[in-house]
């Protein structure tokens, strides 16, 4: 649990103390810590005091945005090797926290490559939604399209949006991480979400997966190119954008304005959850975190 001074210091004590607390770590040191914090039931991020009412991940980029440039470039590193290192004996589901603290301290230029190695390595896991291993995966797939872009990303995704045995689940996500990779391929990846949409029908936001088409795409530019959309690409634009998206530009969009759809996400792991509608299968990964056994799934890596 975190330390009981918690509930009597003030934020910006506990934030002083910790910043200093971490002054001298080294990145060896802030990896036994993440695992520690990760592993250890109850939870202990002693000699840290966090906060019970956030998680781990949050509470980690409040520190990250406190401490030096130094620091936290020590930090970065330290999650990058943590990755690397994961023991998978632990159970899988302590790596997505991994992930999320990568998204959340926007550790692209040292954690892309072990989380393309990782989504790599365990690419088969993303056949079969509902096991842990599949979200764990699945975590680092939404936290890579929130790096992009990346011409290693881009490459990966690629083959994974045109995988039929990927989970439609994550074609969302693929589609909207290989936009932004190559804007000028909109059409195609549309066009491939659109039909692998069809195997999940209602499962997805389709407010938010339009919203962030158009950051990476500017709804002027996909209205120039309507008529060279697939039938299914314009129809899907017509039916789900309404408001959001007028092929013939009789209604202006604004991307910064939907009604009940953040303005923006941290990272795009926070994109997934928010495509999945209320009750979607995939948007437990923290708190089943308390529950996770010391198996891992069977899934054999590829």
């Amino acid at each position: 649990m975190t330390d009981e001074r918690a509930a009597t210091d003030s934020d910006d004590d506990r934030w002083e103390a910790n910043v200093e607390e971490v002054a001298s770590w080294n990145h060896e040191a802030w990896l036994g810590w993440l695992f520690q914090a990760i592993h250890d039931r109850p939870q202990n991020y002693s000699p840290l005091i966090l906060s019970s009412h956030s998680d781990l991940p949050t509470e980690v980029a409040a520190l990250h945005r406190r401490v030096p440039a130094i620091a936290g470039e020590t930090l970065k590193r330290a999650v990058a090797l943590a990755i690397r290192e994961y023991p998978m004996s632990k159970g899988p589901k302590g790596l997505a926290v991994l992930a999320r603290v990568a998204g959340r301290i926007r550790a692209s230029s040292r954690c892309v490559p072990p989380l393309v190695d990782l989504v790599t390595r365990y690419r088969t896991a993303l056949h079969k939604p509902g096991t842990s291993l599949f979200s764990t995966i699945q975590e680092c797939v939404s936290v890579l399209a929130g790096f992009a872009p990346d011409d290693h990303i881009g490459l990966l995704f690629e083959g994974l949006a045109f995988d039929d045995d990927v989970a439609p689940q994550l074609s969302a996500v693929l589609m909207v991480g290989l936009t932004i990779c190559d804007p000028e391929s909109f059409a195609k990846y549309l066009d491939r979400y659109v039909k692998r949409r069809k195997c999940v029908e209602g499962f997805f936001n389709d407010a938010v997966v339009l919203q962030e088409l158009f950051r990476a795409v500017p709804p002027a530019v996909v209205r120039a190119r309507f008529e060279k959309l697939t039938d299914g690409a314009k129809q899907y634009l017509v039916k789900y954008g309404g408001p959001l998206f007028d092929p013939f530009g009789i209604h202006a969009f604004d991307t910064e304005h939907i009604p009940g759809v953040p303005a923006k996400f941290e990272d795009l792991s926070l994109l997934f959850e928010a495509i999945i509608p209320a009750g979607g299968v995939m948007s437990s990964w923290y708190t089943d975190l308390a529950t996770e056994d010391s198996e891992p799934d069977s899934e054999d890596p590829q």
